[in-house]
């Protein structure tokens, strides 16, 4: 068994890896040895059991002759902010290789390869944290990520393997199904979620170090850090239900329209191209003046779908639209004094005089509009 930093002997700290998000370390202490030097945010290799894990050390104290920290899984950079940025026609790799270099952080080979190939008819991400936009950017596969022991990013699939097919040689100690979890005894490697055992789903292992002791619980159900950030990531499907004032900057040749916010914003940075036009009728145009101030709003709140759903009114240049049954005015005419030989003058409409006065109504109109 092997429980070092650098070679500097881990004394105690429970390692949490969870089936989504980033696994930590809590009540890490370290004895030193003469050459080892531990800062706060100091990005380590560290061994446990037979596995490297690489992580961020942070909370860093020096008392009584140890370091006293935690560890956070990788750089710890997943959870700073990304600009926006607009994407259209790409895969999801893309995308994710765009938010991945903004945090330093690589893409692990092991994801999944169908879902990085998927394609995204068009992607606005607006400005977040890192682990909101990638809860945004998978959810309509229903996919998840994790931080891996190594640092890296991995995003796939909720699908559970059966904890046979690693062959580990492994005790159950406690079958604790009242409590959500299990005691097992295993010292070779470590045991990470997305297996299951007896058909039950793992969900988040806990190993808890002390001295020489290890004792290792199998959690089947979402610990509480997953479902603090699952509250958290909430926060960006509020920013995509939302309704945004733009200014249209051009309209392109197939109707749509480039906009920027209207005040500025930090959402939409750099605004949104090519955004479609929602009309009251599906064969309905209309020609957008530079300048014109529309309402944008995401369907079903996906980045995918944004949509001009609305118009300011402008106070100029504008005409009123006449409607069936409308009246049109009137028109009336003076017939006259007949002369010699001559014959008064006649006004007819659709082929039939009219005397006097008369009232022009508009008998008809298009079905492709109703107006109340």
């Amino acid at each position: 068994m092997n429980y070092n930093v650098q070679g500097s002997r881990i004394l105690q700290g429970e390692l949490s890896i969870p089936y989504t998000g980033i696994w930590y370390i809590e009540g890490l202490q370290i004895e030193p040895n003469d050459d080892f030097v531990l800062s706060e945010g100091d990005v380590k290799s560290f061994s446990f059991l037979d596995d490297d894990l690489i992580g961020t050390f942070v909370n860093v104290e020096f008392y009584d002759g140890t370091y006293r920290c935690n560890i956070v899984g990788g750089n710890n950079k997943i959870k700073q902010t990304v600009s926006s940025t607009n994407f259209y026609g790409v895969p999801v790799r893309t995308v994710l290789e765009n938010i991945t270099r903004q945090l330093e952080i690589t893409i692990s080979p092991t994801s999944n390869l169908a879902l990085l190939e998927e394609r995204l008819p068009r992607w606005d991400k607006v400005k977040g944290t890192g682990t909101e936009i990638l809860e945004k950017l998978l959810q309509p596969y229903n996919a998840i990520w994790r931080i891996l022991l190594d640092g890296s990013l991995w995003i796939g699939y909720e699908e559970y393997v059966d904890i046979a097919s690693t062959g580990l040689d492994i005790a159950i100690i406690d079958k604790r199904s009242d409590m959500g979890y299990w005691q097992i005894y295993n010292e070779v490697s470590l045991i990470e979620p997305l297996y299951k055992i007896e058909e039950k789903q793992i969900k988040d292992v806990v190993y808890t170090l002390k001295g020489s002791d290890l004792r290792i619980k199998l959690l089947f159900f979402d610990p509480a850090h997953v479902i603090t950030q699952k509250i958290s990531n909430q926060n960006t499907d509020i920013i995509y239900s939302r309704k945004y004032r733009m200014r249209v900057l051009q309209q392109r040749v197939n109707g749509n329209v480039d906009v920027i916010p209207d005040p500025d914003n930090d959402l939409f940075k750099s605004g949104l191209s090519d955004v479609p036009i929602c009309f009251p009728h599906p064969a309905m145009s209309a020609t957008i003046s530079n300048g014109d101030i529309a309402v944008l709003e995401f369907l079903n709140g996906s980045p995918t779908l944004p949509r001009i759903i609305a118009w300011e009114r402008k106070s100029a240049t504008t005409k009123p639209i006449a409607r069936k049954d409308d009246s049109c005015g009137s028109l009336a005419w003076n017939p006259g004094t007949p002369g010699m030989g001559g014959t008064p003058p006649t006004l007819s409409y659709n082929g039939v005089p009219i005397v006097g006065s008369a009232t022009i109504t508009i008998q008809d109109g298009s079905l492709k509009l109703d107006l109340g």
